[in-house]
């Protein structure tokens, strides 16, 4: 079982769908590589939760680690991911369980992110 099971709402709050990124993959740019369909690779793992576009919407929040250097910065684009960007589609109820899950799981990510995504800048 994932570390991020215990924390996923369907469709998926991409703060925790970071996790199942962070996990699978070795890099952030591993994870964004396009595959023949366009998509991220993220986007059609089988060991990465999440509906719809929150696979993309986690890399593209990751993604601006490179600009911006900062892990708060990345976590308050995941949260507005769930809350803007992509939001809940029609499961419009279970917004406030998967950002309640999603704040659970943050410490865990951010503590994950200080490597994950220290070590892509690196390359």
């Amino acid at each position: 079982m994932k570390a991020t099971d215990e924390y996923f709402v369907y469709p998926g709050q991409p703060l925790v769908i970071a996790g199942d990124i962070v996990e699978v993959f070795d890099s952030l740019t591993e994870a964004a590589e396009l595959t023949e369909h366009g998509f991220c690779k993220a986007e059609g793992h089988r060991d990465v939760s999440g509906a719809g576009s929150h696979p993309t919407a986690a890399i593209s929040a990751m993604k601006g680690f490179r600009e911006h250097g900062s892990i708060d910065q990345v976590i308050s684009d995941l949260h507005t991911a769930w809350r803007v960007r992509v939001g809940c589609g029609n499961f419009d109820d279970r917004f406030e369980e998967g950002q309640r899950k999603a704040k659970e799981f943050e410490p865990i990510l951010r503590e994950r992110l200080e490597t994950w995504l220290k070590e892509e800048t690196k390359s």
